[in-house]
């Protein structure tokens, strides 16, 4: 039950950075830094943009 309701959230609200990742190749993006650094809303906001999803996350494990 609780797995399904994280699905079901929305990605939360985030602030454009400076600094992108490139996701272009097959392999894993490591994202490092200090704690408190915004390391997990870079993640939101790649997932944000790559997909383009306004809506919950189960959207995105449907085009997974």
């Amino acid at each position: 039950m609780v797995i399904e309701e994280y699905w079901r959230k929305e990605l939360p609200e985030v602030k454009t950075r400076v600094i992108k990742l490139k996701p272009g190749s097959d392999l894993i993006n490591d994202v490092i830094g200090p704690r408190r650094a915004g390391k997990t809303y870079l993640m939101f906001l790649t997932l944000k943009e790559r997909y383009s999803f306004p809506g919950p996350l189960q959207s995105l494990r449907a085009q997974s």
